[in-house]
């Protein structure tokens, strides 16, 4: 079961090439001081089915639960603004209780499962916020050290298949992360479903090198990657 996460930009920009999307279903232009900030997510569906012009909510309602990544710019930064997602405020708090912390996560989860309502689906909403937890552990730079020294490793890319911009629960199993020694500039990779540290692979050594490289031309310290 996919979930869409922070490439959604990649895949909003495949769904509508004209750009982004302009909240210009909002009916009214209030000022942020007078927007009704909702306490739940299901006073969050309540408040778009009043905020939405007809026409788009049947759009939406049209549309796939994938499509709904469109809206992540536009109407989701509406959402992300005008709810105070950013500054902590009664709906952020209600997500963060129910174990979702990032603000684009939260309006993530708010759209897609507005579709479900919509569509007469069920929210799946555990599996949302479990999948949500995991990708940031899986993302999160590994802290283990280089298994010759010792040394601390500037973890500088994670990898995941190929082509996949809909993670999944399954897919973050595979995120791999790659990384340059600190000490001697030894190459290693780090497979967040096995917690194992091992040599990077052929192909990987060349990445890291150039991607070394590059960091030294500009004069950048390496010990700056995961500060």
């Amino acid at each position: 079961m996919a979930f869409k996460l922070l490439l959604r930009v990649f895949i909003f920009i495949a769904i509508c090439p004209g750009g982004y999307f302009t909240p210009s279903e909002i009916k009214a232009t209030e000022k942020e001081a007078s927007v009704y900030i909702p306490k739940n997510l299901e006073d969050a569906h309540r408040e778009l089915e009043k905020i939405l012009k007809p026409a788009d909510i049947k759009k939406m309602k049209d549309g796939t639960e994938k499509d709904m990544s469109s809206y992540h710019h536009g109407l989701g930064t509406w959402i992300r603004n005008n709810w105070k997602l950013w500054k902590g405020d009664r709906l952020s708090k209600y997500f963060n209780d129910i174990g979702i912390q990032h603000p684009d996560d939260i309006s993530g989860i708010i759209l897609d499962t507005f579709w479900c309502k919509l569509n007469n689906k069920p929210f799946r909403l555990q599996e949302r916020i479990q999948f949500y937890q995991e990708y940031w552990k899986a993302v999160q730079p590994p802290k283990v050290r280089s298994p010759k020294d010792g040394a601390q490793i500037a973890w500088v890319t994670q990898q995941g298949p190929l082509g996949d911009y809909e993670e999944t629960l399954e897919s973050l199993k595979e995120k791999l992360h790659l990384g340059i020694s600190l000490s001697d500039h030894s190459f290693w990779r780090y497979k967040y479903s096995t917690k194992l540290i091992e040599p990077a692979k052929p192909e990987e050594e060349k990445y890291l090198a150039d991607w070394l490289k590059k960091w030294q031309e500009k004069g950048y310290d390496l010990s700056d990657v995961n500060e």
